[in-house]
């Protein structure tokens, strides 16, 4: 607990500066910093100008000192095979989520974590120099890993940051290359996916035994295949294949097709532009099923999770989610648009892209806020909308102190000046790192929380690590344009939405206890709610089949 003052302010304006500094180094704790903050921010007057001015300072200096981790982190961020980034000294400084979910491999790994000796290090470290580009070195990773294969990476040192980037081989390739390569060469889709697996370092023996095919029948492929792309041995059409696959290693607009170790269904990701600014998506359950509009909240990502495509797959549903500005890969809005608009467009362009008309709307947190007002803004044919975990309309300031602390600081901050919200989600970007991407729901919710302990079973793992870069690529943007949308009046979509609503909640919701959904049947009494119980916050997590049965309910 932070020590108070006599006089009812519980640090001075130097100290509070201090504090946000500390918190920035990672020498206080971020809840210490949200426990003096929110009896101020829930005062009904303003802060002081000296408060103002040492925490806008505070901002600030936070800026500076975030930069260059940021840097490093962007590296890696954009690439779809595993990368990491080391240090001179062989400690890993950033990771990406393909290398963290396969390998166990994460910020503060050494060299030992990678199968790499000091010597190996050492080696690889002097054929850099030697020729002054990249070269190649082969890691070695734990026994425990998901995917404990050796892993060959190509390396390279980047002088403005004084660290090594390493990024591995793939062995797959985006759809769009696959869709080249069969078109260019004739080949069948069987005669295709064998020379994917070739691709892949597979034998002949191996692709038939994982097709479930007879060994003949896959080297008559192989003979058809290389006959038809006129290569002279199976080595000379995978090298080929290969390097179509790591030549779109970093994607961008690429549709790309994935598959984590251990888990059952792809989904598929790819991008669009709208004036300039480039909008991810995701793409997953039955392809030609009910089409689905998935918007997500800040929670609990867009299709990390693999319960989200076992049974949208499972109820005949065809998913598309819109990565939303500053989440993903999905840019922020220009200075001048309203983020609502921004959103909406850029939910009708990557549904014109994709060719969808969605009859069903799954909305959830602040998610429904964007999906009511793009039903408005938007001709559509929705029979359905679906929110999960919403909160109503602000209403009453109760509503932000009956929240956590931990969540409703930043609505507080938002409400008071968009700067102090922006240094708070800085603030919360650098505990989020310093959690890492298996322990960084430990920021969102209370320690101790069942929601917390619904967060850390084991099986969520791989969705719970593939969801960190989600939301921390951009710095918390994405919370930032939330905020912006949150503190709007936004009840009259509630009371003017043209098609049923229907809302599940967890009996147990910490964030928005059950007696203030009564506001949702203030404004429109049709609303349905559903209230489940033993479910909290997490409901997304710990009920997803019952989310995905009652998109398909008719």
């Amino acid at each position: 607990m932070s020590k108070a003052t006599q006089s009812g302010l519980p640090l001075s304006p130097e100290a509070l500066s201090a504090m946000v500094r500390n918190v920035a180094l990672r020498e206080v704790e971020f809840n210490e910093l949200v426990e003096v903050l929110q009896p101020l921010l829930l005062n009904k007057r303003r802060l002081t100008a000296e408060v103002e001015l040492a925490l806008s300072n505070a901002l600030h200096e936070l800026e500076g000192l975030a930069d260059a981790r940021d840097i490093i982190n962007s590296l890696v961020d954009g690439f779809s095979a595993p990368a990491l980034v080391l240090d001179e000294k062989g400690t890993v400084v950033a990771t990406n989520a393909p290398i963290r979910i396969r390998f166990d491999i994460d910020t503060g790994s050494t060299i030992a974590d990678l199968g790499l000796t000091n010597v190996h290090f050492q080696d690889f470290k002097q054929r850099v120099s030697d020729t002054a580009g990249i070269t190649l070195v082969n890691l070695v990773p734990s026994r425990e890993a998901i995917d404990h294969r050796p892993l060959l990476m190509v390396g390279q040192y980047d002088h403005s940051q004084s660290v090594y980037v390493l990024i591995a081989l793939q062995q797959h390739w985006p759809a769009s290359i696959e869709r080249a390569v069969r078109d260019l060469f004739g080949l069948s889709a069987r005669e295709t996916d064998v020379l994917a697996g070739l691709a892949a370092g597979l034998t002949t023996d191996d692709i038939a035994q994982r097709r479930a095919r007879k060994v003949t029948t896959v080297r008559q492929q192989v003979k058809s295949l290389l006959k038809k792309m006129g290569a002279a041995s199976q080595i000379q059409a995978a090298t080929l294949a290969a390097a179509a696959s790591n030549a779109v290693s970093r994607s961008f607009g690429d549709e790309l097709t994935l598959t984590l170790p251990n888990q059952r269904e792809p989904w598929f990701k790819g991008e669009v532009e709208r004036d300039g600014r480039r909008i991810g998506w995701r793409r997953f359950g039955r392809q030609g099923g009910v089409p689905v509009l998935f918007i997500h909240g800040p929670s609990f990502g867009a299709g990390e999770f693999e319960h989200d495509r076992l049974w949208a797959k499972e109820y005949g549903l065809d998913v598309l989610a819109v990565e939303r500005p500053g989440y993903g890969r999905t840019d922020r809005p220009y200075k001048h648009d309203d983020p609502l608009h921004c959103q909406t467009a850029d939910i009708q362009a990557v549904l014109a892209a994709q060719g969808l008309q969605p009859k069903r709307v799954v909305a959830h947190e602040v998610g429904l806020i964007v999906g009511l007002a793009w039903l408005q803004e938007y001709p559509n044919r929705v029979e359905q909308v679906l929110g999960v975990s919403c909160a109503p309309p602000f209403a009453e300031i109760s509503q932000l102190e009956q929240m956590p602390a931990q969540q409703g600081i930043f609505i507080l901050a938002a409400r008071h000046a968009p700067w102090m919200a922006k240094l708070l989600l800085r603030l919360l970007v650098v505990r989020l790192r310093q959690l890492g991407s298996e322990r960084w729901y430990q920021a969102v919710f209370e320690e101790g929380s069942e929601d917390l302990s619904v967060a850390q079973k084991s099986e969520l793992r791989t969705g719970v690590v593939a969801t960190y870069p989600f939301y921390t690529q951009q710095l918390g943007t994405g919370f930032e344009v939330d905020l912006q949308v949150m503190i709007q009046d936004w009840g009259h979509w509630v009371a003017e939405c043209p098609v049923p609503i229907t809302l599940l909640h967890g009996q147990d919701n910490p964030t928005t206890p059950v007696e203030y959904l009564s506001v949702f049947k203030a404004l429109n009494p049709r609303v349905e709610i559903q209230c489940i119980e033993k479910s909290g916050l997490t409901l997304a997590l710990s009920e997803p089949e019952r989310i995905y049965r009652e998109l398909a309910r008719k």
